[in-house]
């Protein structure tokens, strides 16, 4: 009997599928599934940048584009550059190893950058659209004032102009959109990137304003996924067995489960640690979790990587040890087209995991096999070892 329930527990961790429909094949086996996202601050991307993007597997681009500073422009430029690099890359290109395009939005604040998001801003009649103090002060980070999805009116707003505008005008060039920090205000860091470090809300209330914005993001996810667009979300909240940031931090599983009937992309920033320069890699040990958890595609990160210069082959080695399929890696050392680049890394043919998981071989170090190679690593000493096979 306790077998039999061991077998059922194993098959409900591993069932929250959430890639089924993705509409894109995954050559991520087949060659090395490398991601470029930058941006060029004045005017469209050169022919010879664009050409680097299409070798990658995903490529998308950052608010940034073309940044004239003028008011309601950045859509409207990320728009641009997306249709130029469909209709010179993708569309009848058989050399272009794209599978996806992105363009970028940013999440938790409303920003003067998005013409979807002018008429509310600076606007009294809107004031409730906004996470408030115990004093009545708009809460921002960095200047912009952050959504409070616990409104409904700021929900179908939200849903019907910053999502709509994105799939009426990008779908037919994109079939992915970046929402940069989609949980990281919402309780993760308890409001003190902000103006707000004084809110007196409760934990129970903090969490539940996260839990509004992963209601929001799973109806925005529905209607992008009818649409032919995936939703890249840049989530910073961990398993429980890893949350020891704030009283208040939601589980990730609680984001799993709710977003459970829809598809998206799971963004991962500076894997395998949670912020540049720490150590510890603590999204690689959430990452392992996760992936026996849930199979949820994931783009992942590591920052501080210069362009042209040898990855270091940790970061590698990681990402191997936690591939599946529609999983994705990117490196750089900023969010410029001059901080990304080809690395030469990119260019060895793995192959295919010959194990579901990797195994631990002691408390800090893990195997996995390849049908191309053998990797190994301790995350105590940060040490990997890439053995490719001879025939490799």
């Amino acid at each position: 009997m306790a077998f039999i329930l061991l077998l059922f527990v194993n098959y409900f961790a591993t069932s929250r599928a959430t890639n089924t429909t993705i509409p894109w094949k995954y050559n991520g086996f087949k060659r090395f599934p490398s991601v470029f996202f930058g941006a060029s601050a004045k005017g469209l991307e050169s022919d010879s940048t664009m050409n680097l993007i299409s070798n990658h597997s995903i490529g998308g681009w950052g608010w940034q584009q073309n940044n004239s500073g003028l008011p309601g422009q950045e859509e409207n430029n990320l728009l641009q550059q997306s249709k130029v690099f469909y209709n010179n890359f993708i569309l009848n290109n058989s050399s272009s190893n794209i599978e996806s395009t992105f363009v970028y939005r940013y999440s938790m604040g409303a920003n003067p950058m998005w013409n979807s998001t002018l008429q509310v801003l600076n606007n009294s009649q809107y004031s409730d659209f906004w996470i408030q103090n115990d004093q009545g002060l708009v809460c921002t980070s960095d200047g912009l004032p952050l959504w409070n999805f616990s409104n409904e009116t700021a929900v179908d707003y939200y849903l019907t102009n910053v999502i709509d505008q994105v799939i009426t005008t990008n779908k037919e060039y994109i079939n992915s959109v970046f929402f940069d920090e989609f949980d990281w205000i919402t309780c993760s860091y308890n409001f003190s990137w902000t103006n707000c470090t004084d809110f007196q809300l409760s934990a129970e209330q903090k969490k539940e304003v996260g839990m509004a914005s992963i209601r929001l993001f799973q109806k925005a996810s529905e209607i992008m996924n009818k649409n032919g667009i995936i939703p890249i979300l840049s989530v910073s909240t961990v398993m429980e067995k890893y949350i020891n940031m704030t009283e208040c931090a939601l589980s990730e599983e609680s984001l799993i489960d709710e977003l459970s009937n829809v598809d998206w992309i799971r963004y991962y920033e500076s894997f395998p640690d949670f912020w540049p320069g720490q150590t510890g890699s603590y999204f690689f040990l959430n990452r392992i979790e996760e992936m026996k958890y849930s199979n949820i595609p994931v783009q992942i990160h590591s920052y501080g990587v210069a362009p042209n210069t040898t990855i270091d082959p940790y970061y590698i080695a990681t990402f191997l040890m936690t591939q599946q399929e529609y999983s994705y890696f990117g490196a750089s050392n900023g969010w410029m087209d001059e901080n990304w680049s080809w690395h030469n890394a990119y260019n060895v043919y793995y192959g295919k995991p010959l194990m579901q998981y990797p195994m631990q071989i002691n408390h800090t170090a893990y195997f996995r096999s390849f049908q191309n190679c053998n990797v190994t690593l301790d995350i105590h000493s940060r040490q990997a070892i890439i053995s490719l096979h001879s025939n490799s």
